[in-house]
Order: structure tokens, then sequence, then C-alpha cells
């Protein structure tokens, strides 16, 4: 390794462009292809095809969650319809309910407002024949009273025999 961190040429050797290891062409290169060359080919070999293993179940992995996505987009999009339709049939009962109750009120305001009219008629009426009732009745009464009290004046009273007849009265109470 260099002392700005950069790797020497040695490494960069060692891979070649088909991914095969290869050594230095030095003694040392010729020796470590000897002695490791047959065991790095296989090792590369190996991580190759364990790369490409992998890579395809990546490759299988995004087109499973791709797949997943769409069929979660599908359902959110279905959910979403169907929650819009029922949202705009609830907004239609309470329009519709809001309008009935609406045409209800006005129904029952014009039968209070004729209730009313027909309530103060009678009350009127009543106030009248009321009222027609208590003078003949006054009438009657002080033309009662006059003859009445026209009586008393007229007749005698005895105030000894009243007298008795109130004692007599008392005594058979307090028995």
């Amino acid at each position: 390794m260099a002392e700005d961190g950069t790797t020497t040429g040695v490494a960069e050797d060692n891979a070649t462009s088909n991914g095969m290891v290869a050594f230095a062409d030095d003694d040392l290169g010729r020796i470590q292809d000897l002695l490791l060359g047959q065991h790095a080919r296989r090792t590369a070999e190996r991580l190759d095809t364990l790369e490409q293993a992998l890579l395809g179940v990546i490759d299988d992995l995004r087109t499973e969650m791709r797949d997943e996505f769409k069929a979660v987009d599908k359902k959110l999009t279905s959910e979403t319809k169907t929650r819009e339709k029922a949202l705009a049939n609830l907004g239609d009962r309470v329009t519709a309910d809001a309008q009935k109750n609406a045409e209800s009120m006005q129904a029952l305001k014009g039968e209070l407002d004729l209730t009313d009219n027909r309530v103060d008629a009678a009350v009127e009426s009543l106030s009248g024949n009321i009222s027609s009732i208590v003078a003949a009745a006054r009438s009657d009464l002080s033309t009662d009273i006059d003859s009445l009290r026209d009586d008393v004046y007229d007749s005698k009273v005895d105030r000894v025999a009243l007298a008795e007849l109130f004692q007599i009265t008392a005594a058979k109470l307090s028995e």
C-alpha cells in the first residue's frame, strides 16, 4: 500500500479481466502459481459463482418486492375507491336525511302555526263567552241580592226567639 492510501499494482496483477487469479511474471509469481494457482482459481470460480448466485437472488428479491409493492398498491387503490364510494354514499344519505328533516320541520311548523291560530281563535271565542256569562251571572246575582235584601228589610225577625234558637243549636252541637 502506498503512502497516499492507494494499493500498489500487486493486487491488481492478481486478478485478470476474466476473473481468474494471475500472479506476477517473476520467479515468486511462478512459485505462487505452482503452489496456490489451482486453489486460487477454484476459490475465484467459487467466488464468481457465489457472486452470480447472489446477484440472481438480489434480482429475484427486487422482482418479488416490485410485485409485492404493485399488489399492495392495487389493494390500496381498491380500498381507497371503496372508501370513497362509501363516503359518497354516506354523504348522500346525510344530505337526503337533512332534506327530509327540513321538509318535516316545515310541515310541522305549518301545523303548529295552524294550531296556534286555532287556539287563539278558541281562546278569544271562550273569552267572549265567559265575559258574557260573567256579566249575566252578575246581573242575576245583583237582582237576587237586591230581592233578598228587600225581603230581609221587609220581614221582622224576633231577636229573642233567634237567640234561643242559637243557644239550643249550640247546646246540641256541643253534645
